[in-house]
Parts: structure tokens; C-alpha cells; sequence
């Protein structure tokens, strides 16, 4: 089993994961973690956190760790399928404030790559979703943080209608405030 890393053609710095499956009568077998394939983008993996999401519709993020954090992550899709976005927070990237997004189903065995210095969220199209994350450092309540995923200056064009969303998330500052 081997796992393909590409650039994307937008953020440079954002891989796509390709986490071939070998596939017969039995069902699928694919590889998630290989630690000398993914040595490449410097990654070790420090906690793993699974999000159990019911409804289709549901909005997550955009959220990001702050300095001292390095935290980096893989994000997959086991089940369903999700419309991920990704935003560049570095202010002196030629990127800063662009975004990109890509669908991760169960099917396509995709999976994404994101550096330190970038927000991420997510809206599920399927009920019944479920996601796995690699964190490259432990959470720290303290350096969490997120953008405001509805936020007019982003201008993201969320596939369904917006059935759950946070509290929290829904209250997050916009990228334009003084916060960024």
C-alpha cells in the first residue's frame, strides 16, 4: 500500500494525500500513516482525535492554533463526505487570506495536509460523516482559536444550507478584524 503526496495547485504548501486502497469481493484495504512516506512533510504524530458529525449540513470551524503552537494536520474522511476548506493566516504568504477547498468522501481516499499558519473547517454533505485527524502537537485550550466561517470578506460558498453550527463558531472573529 503506498500514499501519494501532491502539492495543490493553489497553496503550494497544502498537500493532497492520496491514500490508495487495494479493493476486492472482500471490501478495501488502504494505508492511513506511514511514517516514512510522510517523514517528507516532517510529521510526527502526537494525539489523533476522531469527529462524529450526525447530520449532513453540519458546519465545523474554521479553527487554527496560535504561537507557541506548530501544530500541523492530517484530516481524512472514514465516512460520508465533507466540503473542506482550508484559509492561509500567514501574513507575508503570497496566499494570505485565500482559501481552498476540496470534497474528502469515504470513496475517494483522500486526505489533506496542513501546515502550521492556516484555519481549517468543514461542512458535511452526507449524514452521518465521520472524520479522522493526526495532530503533529497536543491541544492547548489557550492557542485555540478560529475565523468566522461565514464571514463576507472570505466569501465562502458552503454547498448546502447551514444546518448546525457552534455557538462558538458562529461568534468567531473575521479575518478582517483586528485580531488578524
Amino acid at each position: 500500500m503506498r500514499i501519494g503526496i501532491k502539492s495543490h495547485p493553489v497553496i503550494k504548501d497544502i498537500k493532497i494525500l492520496n491514500f490508495f486502497q487495494f479493493s476486492d469481493i472482500r471490501g478495501s484495504f488502504s494505508r492511513k500513516y506511514c511514517e516514512n512516506k510522510l517523514s517528507k512533510l516532517n510529521f510526527k504524530i502526537k494525539q489523533i482525535n476522531y469527529s462524529k458529525n450526525n447530520k449532513k449540513g453540519t458546519l465545523r470551524g474554521l479553527h487554527f492554533s496560535i504561537n507557541p503552537s506548530k501544530e500541523k494536520k492530517i484530516v481524512m474522511c472514514l465516512s460520508g463526505e465533507i466540503f473542506d476548506v482550508v484559509v492561509d493566516l500567514r501574513k507575508k504568504s503570497k496566499t494570505f487570506k485565500k482559501f481552498i477547498t476540496i470534497r474528502l468522501t469515504e470513496n475517494n481516499s483522500l486526505g489533506l495536509y496542513i501546515p502550521n499558519g492556516f484555519a481549517h473547517g468543514f461542512q458535511t454533505l452526507k449524514n452521518n460523516t465521520n472524520l479522522l485527524y493526526f495532530h503533529s502537537d497536543f491541544y492547548k485550550h489557550s492557542l485555540d482559536r478560529g475565523v468566522n466561517p461565514l464571514d463576507r470578506e472570505l466569501n465562502i460558498k458552503w454547498p448546502l444550507k447551514i444546518n448546525f453550527i457552534s455557538d462558538k463558531d458562529k461568534d468567531l472573529p473575521n479575518i478582517n478584524s483586528k485580531y488578524f
